[in-house]
């Protein structure tokens, strides 16, 4: 009897990434995922100070504003996926992720908002920091298959990250009693351990590139240098004034006086105008001395475990 013939060979991951490649796809995929209130705004503008640098060397970087096509373009509709689903859109093309690479090997994606809400749209309240941000980052990768992706991420300190967050939640034209709002959320459920975790569990994840927001003055070089692949950045694109201040205790209570809704964001804008952070105006400080040491402490311990962690990689000063 004759040999049957040889089953035709499946096409090897790297057959495939290859293929994708002459497409125009980069060879790796960064997400700078945020997260939220650690100066991620402040950081993009330096990101943007950089393109043309960071492009020479073979990093197509793009921010916020420029994954937008049109102004409050969502995320998903731009890359052509659905974070409802964790499916590719109809308006998927490869083309989307070409155009985005411009060329370049590598492609980060600065989007914050990627994350999704700090507790889930599930209708019920989660005590977990960004519940379906695997899920999310998964979507995106699965778009972009076989391609590898680096995960950026920036952690604060739990107390100094419900404040911010708390504060932004009026400027958005909600939030509440302060004390409601911190009651809500118990300090120790901001765990960047096990938001990092999750993230690393995510097919393709290859590392995380993380850094605190307390040190960013100090190492927002490396970081760009980081997500870049590349040692091009310059000190000079991060030397702008913050661009997003907390609001005070008088900032927040004429804030609190406006109907929820845009009158309350509104309010919360002029309120910080005129009733800024500093002598007369203390800053907003809903938790007591206790709170304030059992936050540093849980956060410190968090820093050091996070160290050991294989595929996530540490920038300090």
């Amino acid at each position: 009897m004759g040999s049957s013939p040889p089953a035709p060979a499946r096409p090897d991951i790297h057959d495939r990434a290859a293929t994708e490649r002459s497409r125009g796809w980069p060879e790796r995929l960064v997400l700078h995922v945020g997260a939220h209130k650690t100066a991620s705004t402040h950081f993009q503008q330096g990101l943007r100070k950089g393109q043309e640098a960071f492009r020479a060397a073979g990093a197509s970087v793009l921010t916020r504003p420029q994954l937008q096509k049109r102004p409050g373009q969502p995320l998903g509709a731009r890359l052509g996926v659905s974070f409802e689903t964790g499916r590719r859109r109809r308006n998927w093309r490869p083309a989307i992720l070409a155009d985005l690479a411009h060329g370049c090997g590598r492609l980060v994606l600065s989007e914050e908002n990627i994350l999704g809400q700090l507790t889930g749209t599930g209708g019920l309240f989660e005590v977990t920091l960004y519940p379906e941000a695997a899920q999310r980052v998964a979507t995106i990768g699965a778009s972009a298959a076989p391609v590898p992706l680096t995960l950026a991420l920036t952690v604060r300190n739990p107390v100094d990250y419900l404040v911010s967050a708390y504060s932004q939640s009026l400027f958005r034209g909600h939030g509440g009693p302060v004390e409601a709002f911190v009651g809500r959320l118990p300090l120790l459920a901001i765990d960047w351990c096990d938001l990092a975790g999750r993230l690393l569990a995510v097919p393709r994840v290859e590392e995380i590139v993380i850094w605190r927001f307390e040190d960013y003055p100090q190492v927002a070089v490396a970081a760009a240098d980081a997500i870049a692949g590349t040692q091009a950045a310059d000190s000079s694109w991060f030397a702008h004034p913050p661009l997003h201040r907390g609001l005070s205790v008088r900032a927040v209570a004429a804030a609190l006086e406006a109907p929820e809704g845009p009158e309350r964001a509104a309010a919360a804008e002029a309120a910080r105008a005129r009733y800024p952070v500093g002598p007369g105006n203390p800053r907003l400080r809903p938790y007591d001395d206790e709170d304030e040491a059992l936050s540093a402490e849980f956060y410190d311990d968090q820093w050091r475990r996070m160290g050991d962690m294989p595929g996530l990689r540490r920038l300090q000063p």
